[in-house]
């Protein structure tokens, strides 16, 4: 959450959006539990399935989304962009290096009323090709083994030699 709460918080400032959040790929689609109203979180439960919303949609195409006239939008959930007064907005995946989606980014309406354009589309994806590098090494080490357990299993194979613990991260 961290790392995907700073990458918000650099879109905000690039874009000059004015709110924006940020989620993993689930079993079930992409997630959110929150959202940034300037630089404040509000709680926000957000999930959309492969193909619904914006996050849906990107999980599903692979590459970011944009619109300037969410009234008209077919693909916004009523819902949220009611609840958060989102007019316009883009919505971004992060993708591993098989091209997996495995995160998303969304900024919402400039702060000067004006729409989005190919500048704020250009720094949005910069910083999701920077998500991209150290999101699945997170991930990557989320799903390890405790070392502990891990050096155990090492130390009692014959073929292995035992490594120091000082080479574990803590």
């Amino acid at each position: 959450d961290t790392l995907l709460d700073s990458l918000v918080e650099q879109v905000l400032d690039l874009t000059n959006a004015e709110s924006g959040c940020a989620g993993l790929r689930t079993p079930q689609g992409m997630s959110c539990d929150h959202f940034f109203q300037g630089h404040s979180i509000v709680p926000l439960v957000y999930h959309c399935v492969t193909g619904v919303g914006w996050p849906g949609w990107v999980l599903a195409h692979r590459t970011h989304y944009l619109t300037n006239d969410v009234l008209n939008d077919p693909l916004v959930v009523q819902e949220v962009r009611d609840r958060l007064g989102i007019r316009s907005g883009i919505s971004v995946p992060i993708a591993d290096n098989e091209r997996d989606v495995i995160a998303f980014f969304e900024v919402y309406n400039k702060r000067d009323g004006a729409g989005f354009d190919e500048f704020d589309v250009q720094y949005s994806l910069s910083a999701a090709r920077h998500g991209s590098l150290a999101i699945p090494d997170f991930l990557a080490r989320r799903h390890l083994k405790a070392p502990t357990a891990f050096r155990t299993a090492l130390t009692s194979a014959r073929r292995f030699v035992p490594v120091p613990s000082a080479v574990w991260p803590s």
